[in-house]
Formats: C-alpha cells, sequence, structure tokens
C-alpha cells in the first residue's frame, strides 16, 4: 500500500508539472498575431484531452507500480486513442454539478482502457522494482 501511494503522489506531481508546463508554453502562442488565439485555442484542447488521458489512465498504472514513463510511453504510442479517451472526458467534464459523478465513470474507464492495453499487449508487465 506504502509503494502504491507513494507511486501515486510522485506520478500526480507530474502529471500536475507537466500540464503546467505545457499551457505555459502554449500562453506563448497569444503573441502571434491573428491566428495566435485560434492555434492557442485548438493544441490547448488537445493538450488538455491528453493530460486527461494520462491522468485518468495513470491511476491503475500506478495501482500495478508502472512508472510515470510507461504511462508518458503509452499515451505517446496510443495517441489516437488517447485523444480519443481524452475527448471523451473532456466533454463529460463540461456539464456543471453532473461532471462530480461523472468523474467516477472517467475513473473505471481509465482503468477498462488499462486493462485493453493489458489485454492487446500494448502494455507490457511492470518493470520489477
Amino acid at each position: 500500500m506504502l509503494a502504491e501511494s507513494a507511486t501515486s503522489a510522485g506520478h500526480t506531481l507530474a502529471r500536475i508539472a507537466i500540464l503546467l508546463a505545457g499551457h505555459a508554453a502554449l500562453a506563448l502562442l497569444h503573441f502571434l498575431p491573428v491566428a495566435g488565439t485560434l492555434l492557442w485555442t485548438v493544441l490547448g484542447t488537445a493538450w488538455t484531452m491528453a493530460w486527461l488521458a494520462t491522468e485518468y489512465l495513470d491511476a491503475p498504472m500506478a495501482r500495478h507500480l508502472y512508472a510515470f514513463r510507461e504511462v508518458r510511453g503509452v499515451v505517446v504510442r496510443r495517441l489516437s486513442l488517447s485523444l480519443g479517451f481524452g475527448a471523451a472526458v473532456y466533454v463529460l467534464l463540461w456539464v456543471p454539478i453532473l461532471n462530480l459523478f461523472f468523474i467516477p465513470v472517467a475513473v473505471v474507464s481509465g482503468t477498462l482502457l488499462f486493462r485493453a492495453l493489458r489485454l492487446c499487449g500494448e502494455l507490457p508487465a511492470p518493470a520489477s522494482r
């Protein structure tokens, strides 16, 4: 339990740092005249969708003691799948008040995605520590 908790806490700090760094870098797009804000909207949404996929896929992976680089690796390798999953979660979380009840659905969906990735061989067993 302690190893899982420590792994999860480390992953959470890494996810928050990556989210903020990505949005800080994307904020520079606002300095581009005319197209900058439109480009920021598109890329910021895609960045958030990828981050949401990482967020909800990380919960079961941390529980099984996968390293955070393995979480990032599977999201990058299966980017279209990850963006689709992230888009679904993104839309579910738009609904005020109901999004409180949708968060457990997102956690279960991330676990199902993890199980499917393990089943199809896309995600190997975690490296022993």
